[in-house]
């Protein structure tokens, strides 16, 4: 054995008698002043050369990254912040995020449990499947909820913390009651708050929107469409966020679908204007239907979409003199949510969206 395998060999053995419960190869990692592989090798040597040693370290190298981190939640009790995940492992952040969306898309569980990490949007949906079925045409609105609960959950905490931690110096002795003026309440979030959400939440919306299209992906795929074949994501902001094609007659038809969030404002315009294609669409989970009064509902009928749908609640809560309003095809412009994916099924079978000439009954 060489002299430098020996000093290796020497103090790893060293070490491991020193403790009686299960070593993480990274403590031993930090014994050595050289780099994380050349310990590694040196480990991996010595433990080959000593296999009872090797129940006493875990995480060698290669590490089963989901095997730590179920371990890790399972010897802690609630919420780990994702910080002490990171911490498990002698590699960057970023290589730990890989891992740890993998896991979370295998145990989607084990989303509520972590703080401060995004999971995939297709996890976030699989999640909401579990506890409330496949998405369908009916449940797309309760889906898009489960799914908003879920990031709330992974969002709120660390806004908890930032806010608990800007107020602390204005906690009276009981540590519960705040005094403070108005003014400097109002100084302290402008100037700390605001950096804080942009730093923080950047992405946010963006996540929010590729959420509510793998809804509406997986409400497409769970009716019998293939993803690639009868539609497809495009992501082009002139092409539409989903389209739905009709291959028939030896031709194909496309509908074009802008799909947006909770908020109409001027996104949803702008989308559908951006679309130059006649055979277009909108839809989204909008919770305010005073977005949709009747001279706005004039601006959004100049932009020429075929049909605009929204949640069924938000629907009915709709003016007469709005949702009486048709299209250049004399169809009602807004649908409820709950006819999309019949819609888009319809479309990919004969090329046309099925007419929809309800009037409001109030």
């Amino acid at each position: 054995m060489s002299r430098t395998r020996y000093d290796y060999a020497q103090k790893i053995a060293t070490f491991l008698r020193t403790h009686d419960e299960p070593v993480h190869a990274k403590d031993i990692y930090e014994l050595f002043n050289v780099s994380q592989g050349t310990v590694r090798k040196h480990l991996k040597n010595y433990l080959d050369a000593n296999p009872n040693a090797k129940a006493k370290v875990t995480g060698v190298y290669p590490v089963n990254y989901s095997e730590e981190i179920s371990s890790f939640l399972a010897e802690n009790i609630g919420a780990i912040d994702v910080e002490d995940i990171y911490n498990l492992f002698k590699v960057t952040p970023g290589t730990v995020d890989n891992y740890l969306r993998e896991h979370l898309h295998q145990y989607p569980n084990d989303i509520p449990r972590i703080i401060g990490f995004y999971p995939k949007a297709e996890t976030v949906v699989a999640l909401a499947e579990t506890e409330i079925g496949l998405v369908t045409g009916e449940n797309l609105f309760e889906i898009n909820a489960h799914c908003k609960r879920t990031i709330d959950a992974i969002t709120k905490p660390k806004h908890y913390k930032f806010i608990e931690g800007l107020l602390q110096s204005y906690l009276e002795e009981d540590g519960q009651t705040i005094r403070v003026s108005k003014n400097q309440l109002i100084n302290s979030l402008y100037e700390n708050y605001v950096d804080f959400v942009h730093e923080s939440d950047n992405g946010i919306i963006s996540r929010a929107g590729g959420i509510n299209e793998k809804i509406l992906i997986r409400g497409l795929e769970n009716a019998g469409m293939v993803l690639g074949q009868n539609f497809k994501k495009t992501g082009n902001n002139s092409e539409g966020d989903l389209q739905v094609e009709c291959r028939a007659q030896n031709s194909t038809k496309i509908l074009y679908c802008e799909v947006k969030s909770y908020a109409a404002r001027e996104r949803l315009l702008r989308g559908i204007q951006d679309i130059p294609h006649p055979d277009k669409v909108a839809v989204g989970f909008f919770l305010d239907p005073d977005e949709f009064n009747p001279d706005r509902t004039q601006t959004l009928l100049a932009a020429g979409p075929l049909a605009i749908y929204m949640p069924d609640v938000t629907y009915e809560a709709l003016s007469a003199n709005s949702i009486i309003q048709t299209t250049r095809r004399q169809d009602m412009l807004y649908r409820p949510l709950s006819r999309f994916i019949d819609d888009m099924c319809n479309f990919s079978r004969s090329g046309n969206l099925p007419r929809y000439l309800q009037r409001h009954e109030n």
